[in-house]
């Protein structure tokens, strides 16, 4: 008798799935402004290049890096495209729970296709910028840079 059965390929699952990150390809943009912020710049020796390669929505080709906590960096996020980017990243910094605690979404938008905020350590304040900085492990000219650029973009629009 003929069997009507597939055999379907099957890939790991879950947080076993996303254990080992493979390295692709950061923006060097990126990397080097983080290297100039961070109090301890070799953190970023430790940080995850999260492969977005499984997500539906394709990006410009570049992944987020996610810097680890360590030292005086007690928090630390990334914010992707949508809600099916953002659990590949929870189940990539999950799987590194000694680098990446407490990881989870800032308070949920309302469309699963709207930008998601990915966190990880301790919680941050919303609006407080030189206290997110401090949290972020920046240094005082880092936290400066970083103060200036989101107090720029988060002024009303007569202001910016």
């Amino acid at each position: 008798m003929r069997d009507n059965t597939w055999d379907v390929p099957r890939r790991p699952r879950g947080r076993t799935a996303y254990a080992a990150v493979q390295e692709t390809s950061a923006d060097d943009g990126e990397r080097a402004a983080l290297a100039q912020r961070l109090a301890e710049p070799g953190l970023l020796e430790q940080s995850l290049v999260l492969d977005l390669s499984s997500a539906r929505v394709s990006g410009a080709g570049v992944s987020p890096l996610a810097v680890p906590v360590g030292g005086v960096r007690v928090a630390g996020e990334v914010t992707v495209g949508n809600w099916g980017e953002a659990l590949i990243v929870i189940l990539q910094l999950e799987a590194h729970p000694e680098r990446y605690p407490k990881v989870r979404q800032r308070k949920p938008l309302g469309s699963p296709w709207e930008p998601r905020t990915v966190c990880w350590g301790a919680s941050t304040p919303v609006d407080d910028w030189p206290t997110r900085g401090r949290m972020f492990g920046y240094h005082e000219a880092g936290i400066n840079e970083y103060t200036a650029a989101h107090a720029q973009s988060s002024a009303p629009l007569g202001q910016r």
